[in-house]
């Protein structure tokens, strides 16, 4: 059976106001601020993060449509459980649309957070196997069509994570993020680039240019 995780997510303020559309070089003003503050330890307390991924082969792989798979990938996927976006919707319904949009971008924040922490997993899983796992690739992007979702859901728990689809093919909650990886020998200047831009402060797969994979060292 499958393993289904409890995933640790620490969602950065930066990335929840880069959602709500203010870029880096641009602050909220103190009413908005404000605002976030009120509504950020009811936000953390909803979240329900959880995992799972499996170990696939080129064949499962190119039966779902993966663009370019190596003879080893890696399934995911994660959802920060529906009581955030229960919430956000009552908010919004109410005529609160700050503070749905402040919960829909912590939501989508809190998400990919989640996605990098099972990511993480993945790392360290194929590890003794001297494999390196490649970012992530969902459907939806590139190549890979959105209709070959529940292709790719169909070797993970859904069920046992809450999530369903849609006819459209869109995860219910909406806040959450299937993925597949290609693993490799060899680690790529890409995952290096990955790691540089990573927020995720405590991953113990953090690749230094010269030193390989290490622990982060929390200051």
């Amino acid at each position: 059976m499958v393993d289904v995780h409890e995933l640790v997510v620490e969602v950065p303020r930066r990335e929840v106001l880069r959602y709500m559309g203010y870029p880096r070089t641009h602050s909220p003003s103190s009413g908005v601020a404000s605002r976030v503050d009120q509504a950020w330890e009811q936000a953390c307390a909803l979240l329900r993060p959880r995992g799972a991924w499996v170990l696939a082969t080129r064949a499962d792989a190119e039966a779902i449509g993966m663009p370019d798979p190596s003879p080893q990938v890696a399934f995911g996927v994660c959802s920060i459980g529906p009581a955030l976006e229960e919430l956000e919707v009552q908010w919004s319904g109410q005529g609160d649309v700050l503070g749905g949009l402040i919960l829909d971008a912590f939501g989508s924040a809190a998400a990919e957070v989640a996605a990098e922490a099972l990511h993480a997993r993945v790392c360290a899983g194929v590890q003794p196997a001297a494999l390196y796992a490649s970012r992530r690739l969902s459907p939806g992007y590139g190549r890979w069509n959105v209709t070959r979702q529940r292709e790719l859901l169909a070797h993970l728990p859904i069920d046992r994570l809450g999530i369903r689809l849609t006819e459209g093919s869109m995860m219910i909650p909406r806040k959450s993020v299937s993925f597949a990886v290609i693993l490799g020998e060899t680690q790529t200047r890409e995952r290096r680039a990955r790691c540089a831009s990573c927020e995720l402060e405590t991953c113990r797969f953090r690749v230094d240019d010269d030193a390989g994979p290490q622990e982060k060292k929390e200051t």
